[in-house]
């Protein structure tokens, strides 16, 4: 009789979903600024890029993008830039700026290498998983 509440499932706090990571390769927490230009497109827009990792990132901007695939140039500062396709996968709108989630279509190796040393020695705390 001594095992009756011995078995009993304890109760725990609820997890909110914002804290739960469900990604095997999680974004590095970047907050960076930079400029991005579509297909079609004449000139730069300014944008941040929030997190990013080898699969995608989370773009900010004032303007709203047209959904789906589109080929993407990503200029950070004056030396470094990515001819990239993206696929636009969710959107929202916060404090008036759209949110994008973008996963890469196609990013080159050489890209692959070069982004991950901008990230290493833009943002050292970043890398660290």
């Amino acid at each position: 009789m001594w095992l009756k509440g011995f078995f009993r499932r304890r109760k725990r706090p609820p997890i909110s979903q914002e804290k739960i990571e469900r990604r095997q390769l999680p974004r590095w927490q970047l907050g960076c600024e930079a400029s991005a230009k579509w297909q079609g497109q004449d000139d730069f827009v300014s944008c941040a890029i929030k997190d990013m990792n080898f699969r995608g990132f989370q773009i900010w901007l004032d303007r709203e993008l047209c959904p789906g695939c589109c080929a993407l140039i990503i200029r950070f500062g004056t030396d470094l830039v990515f001819n990239i396709e993206v696929c636009v996968v969710w959107h929202a709108l916060v404090n008036a700026k759209h949110v994008y989630g973008c996963r890469f279509i196609r990013l080159r190796d050489a890209d692959k290498e070069r982004l991950y040393h901008f990230v290493f020695q833009n943002f050292p705390g970043a890398t660290r998983l």
